[in-house]
């Protein structure tokens, strides 16, 4: 898939530079990686390409707004995370998505260029384009699957998203298994093949218990979860996002805000909450703008002895460790 600023010239007009220090660290081993400079910023780009499948990992920096445009030069169907912020888009024959910070989700796209609406700032996207054998196998499981499988055969001018989930400990897990492995040949194509057999059969699971789920409260549920939702994403809180402060700033009983997160995002408000405090604590150690002292009272730790074993608990090391790996 290319990622032009023009799809009418359909060129290229990056300026290749050498990888920074910064982003090397980021870089698979497997992965075929090139980094671009633009008008508009920078973008990494990391590729692999097999029989079975293709991964893209997109690294976009952007310094000015931009409007870019993926474009595929034949219909395929993607599995895609969005690991670092939020992209408006126009899905081709669809309309208007947005690709939210952490959720992923499964597109029929077809052929053409869509867009994508870039405010200045970061964003990471993980992405992989699935063959054949791997949709023909869920698509006997599942009815929507099924329906974006019509639509790669026949060609469809429309894309067709479906269901969001969220990303969990568990998939970015499987995500980082990926982006670690250090075979070659064979063994990597089978080692990546058994991880992105895990994540359909965890979106799979998903996508399936969405369809049967009920609901404690349906007038205006699901757009208070969005709210606590977002509010959690932007400014992530051990303390301010606890169940009995959401509970008091959004006006929902404790039980019925744990209940419909649970059922609407497929993951415990707790783990949510957790899982946006650690992947922000981790960029911040990682920065070494921050003391670790500040970083845990920014996420609402009191003390500094407490978040270093939740993020212990989280990533196997502590924070001081983990600044210290990548000097």
């Amino acid at each position: 898939m290319l990622i032009l600023a023009d799809p009418i010239k359909r060129e290229d007009e990056g300026v290749q530079l050498s990888i920074p220090a910064t982003l090397q660290k980021q870089v698979a081993k497997w992965a075929s990686a090139q980094f671009k400079q633009y008008d508009f910023g920078y973008i990494l780009t990391q590729e692999l390409t097999t029989k079975m499948f293709n991964i893209y990992i997109y690294r976009f920096i952007i310094e000015n707004n931009i409007v870019l445009y993926p474009i595929s030069d034949f219909p395929t169907l993607i599995l895609q995370f969005m690991l670092m912020g939020s992209i408006p888009c126009i899905l081709k024959g669809f309309g208007e998505i947005t690709l939210r910070e952490s959720r992923y989700n499964m597109f029929y796209i077809p052929e053409g260029a869509n867009e994508a609406n870039f405010e200045s700032g970061e964003y990471e996207s993980f992405h992989i384009e699935l063959q054949t054998p791997f949709m023909k196998e869920l698509s006997l499981t599942h009815e929507d699957i099924k329906d974006l499988m019509k639509r790669l055969n026949n060609s469809s001018a429309s894309g067709h998203p479906l269901r969001p989930g969220i990303i969990t400990r568990e998939i970015r897990d499987v995500i980082r298994d990926m982006r670690t492995q250090t075979r070659e040949g064979n063994p990597l194509n089978l080692a990546l093949t058994s991880e992105i057999y895990k994540l359909l059969s965890i979106y799979e699971e998903y996508l399936t218990g969405s369809n049967s789920r009920s609901y404690i409260i349906t007038s205006g549920t699901g757009k208070v979860l969005e709210e606590i939702r977002e509010y959690i994403v932007a400014d992530p809180d051990i303390h301010e996002c606890s169940v009995e402060n959401l509970t008091k700033k959004f006006g929902v009983n404790a039980n019925t805000l744990k209940i419909n997160f649970k059922n609407e995002y497929n993951v415990t408000l707790h783990q949510f909450v957790l899982d946006q405090v650690m992947q922000k604590a981790r960029i911040m150690v990682l920065d070494n703008r921050y003391s670790i002292s500040s970083i845990a009272i920014q996420l609402g730790y009191f003390d500094q002895s407490n978040f270093g074993k939740a993020f212990k608990q989280y990533f196997g090391v502590l924070p001081s460790e983990m600044r210290k790996r990548q000097e």
